[in-house]
């Protein structure tokens, strides 16, 4: 923050306690959504219900790190969502196992994929380019300490594919999503969520993520469903609810069954942590899984 005078610096000062108060973080930095948080309530977090439909075959050899649904390569941008055309595409992490994978929405088997190299921990994805005829749709693949993202052009997926591009950043990636407004959202594991430019990746904002009555830290894996930021918690059950106008946590979702259904299918397979969410507009549901999972849940929520 610049060097005010004093009696601008106290004002300042009143304004922030009196927004802290209210229960929503302030921005580093100027954005768009910069000081929408007028009449925020920092509340207890719902407990949301988690309901399943569907389970999907997943690669029990996927160390999950990202999850989105987009359109099947040379289908048009407006059949993302639709169970007839849409993929699943998949970030899956480790030095020496890295890839972007993309897989059939109702088999969950593995279509084509492209291997990262050997110095590369591949981290969160996000699909930009939403509806507009004009923009390419991308993915933007994160990687955990190599402080790069990789560009890939969603038309022209396949097992052959280079990055389009990348991006430079400072620090950890852990998940990315894209919010309605266009701005992509990053995590790094801690508590606070970065705003960033989906032309040069520059951020934009940050904000520290509020919960009443509990954790918001360790924050992971990010997806966006029109309305509501979801996050994983990394090395926990939970899947917060964010209001990303006041950046408080109104939900959680407690996913310990389907952790331990995991378990089960696994057998002697060992498996990891909770991590994986995209949402499937087409239904209004959510797939879910996690590191090394064999299944991907179809699932609902709803607050209890």
């Amino acid at each position: 923050m610049s060097r005010l005078r004093s009696g601008v610096a106290f004002i300042a000062a009143a304004l922030m306690v009196g927004v802290a108060l209210a229960g929503c973080s302030t921005s580093t930095e100027q954005s768009k959504d910069a000081g929408s948080g007028a009449g925020c309530r920092l509340e207890r977090s719902a407990s949301i219900d988690l309901t399943i439909h569907r389970r999907i075959r997943h690669d029990p050899t996927s160390y999950t790190q990202g999850l989105v649904l987009g359109p099947r390569p040379g289908t048009e941008s407006s059949s993302v969502g639709a169970e007839t055309e849409a993929v699943i595409y998949e970030s899956s992490g480790l030095y020496g196992s890295s890839r972007l994978s993309m897989l059939d929405r109702q088999s969950g088997t593995v279509l084509d994929s492209v291997n990262l190299s050997e110095d590369v921990f591949a981290e969160g994805i996000a699909l930009t380019g939403g509806q507009e005829p004009e923009h390419v749709q991308e993915l933007i693949q994160l990687t955990w300490k190599e402080e790069r993202a990789y560009r890939w052009e969603v038309s022209t997926f396949s097992s052959a594919s280079e990055p389009t591009g990348r991006f430079r950043y400072d620090g950890e990636g852990w998940g990315l999503a894209t919010l309605g407004d266009g701005l992509l959202v990053m995590s790094d594991g801690s508590d606070q969520l970065v705003l960033r430019d989906l032309e040069t990746f520059k951020i934009l904002a940050k904000h520290t993520i509020s919960r009443l009555g509990g954790s918001a830290d360790r924050l992971n894996e990010l997806e966006w469903d029109g309305r509501w930021l979801w996050a994983n918690r990394y090395q926990t059950n939970e899947i917060l609810r964010i209001d990303t106008r006041c950046w408080t946590v109104t939900g959680v979702v407690d996913a310990t069954h389907l952790r331990r259904e995991a378990e089960e299918r696994a057998g002697e397979r060992p498996i990891d942590v909770l991590n994986g969410i995209a949402y499937d507009q087409s239904t209004g549901r959510y797939l879910v899984t996690g590191k090394l999972w064999p299944t991907i849940f179809e699932v609902s929520f709803e607050a209890g």
